[in-house]
């Protein structure tokens, strides 16, 4: 395996990492919003919703570079990114 993918490994699994600690701290938040009438716990669970996807965000652009060495540059690159890990790159890598 190349340095590259290696890198690209362990930017995955830190991010994964990463990923995991809000997912538990999104779920502690939840249990507590259901013990009070308090809307800033609503506002805690969905900022934290917005981690969990700027998480995997990071991974998708870690494949994009390391892997497809290509990321998408349009104005609606967030979009296009995830297409691009949702299709095959034959000879490169899976969907």
């Amino acid at each position: 395996m190349s340095a590259t993918y290696l890198a690209v490994a362990g930017r995955i699994r830190y991010e994964l990492q990463q990923v995991s600690q809000v997912v538990e701290r999104t779920l502690s938040i939840w249990q507590q919003q259901g013990q009070s009438a308090n809307d800033y716990y609503l506002d805690a669970v969905a900022l934290n919703l917005h981690g969990v996807y700027a998480g995997l965000e990071r991974i998708f652009e870690a494949i994009a570079n390391g892997v497809d060495h290509v990321r998408p540059q349009a104005r609606n690159w967030h979009q296009e990114l995830l297409r691009q890990m949702v299709i095959e790159i034959p000879g490169t890598r899976p969907s």
